[in-house]
């Protein structure tokens, strides 16, 4: 994936936000094409994919072959999650309170300070 110095915390909260929308629980393993466990930083139960954090770099984890969603639309999903999720985090650091919409074309944050 193009995220490079992963916090941990906000991908815990992507792989939960993913979750929650595709009706999954988060763990910390999940099945390969064999059915086999296969250990991971943080798991998506039902899509079976996760991601493995090794260096700051998130590798994303799981087999395509019968799915519904790709690898790379995980990855997709994931990466635009955890921008939002990242700045929203940054922001409110600063001081700012966060609103979040969704719009046709994604999420709009908008930040308050006051």
């Amino acid at each position: 994936m193009k995220i490079k110095g992963a916090d941990p915390t906000v991908c815990r909260a992507v792989i939960g936000a993913m979750a929650q929308k595709h009706k999954g629980t988060v763990t910390g393993s999940i099945l390969d094409f064999y059915r086999h466990t296969v250990s991971v930083t943080f798991g998506l139960s039902g899509l079976e994919y996760g991601i493995n954090i090794v260096n700051g770099e998130i590798i994303a984890v799981g087999d395509s072959w019968g799915k519904a969603m790709s690898l790379d639309q995980f990855k997709q999903e994931f990466e635009l999650t955890y921008t939002q999720l990242a700045v929203a985090k940054a922001m409110r650091a600063q001081g700012f309170n966060i609103n979040a919409r969704n719009t046709r074309l994604g999420v709009l944050l908008q930040g308050v300070k006051h």
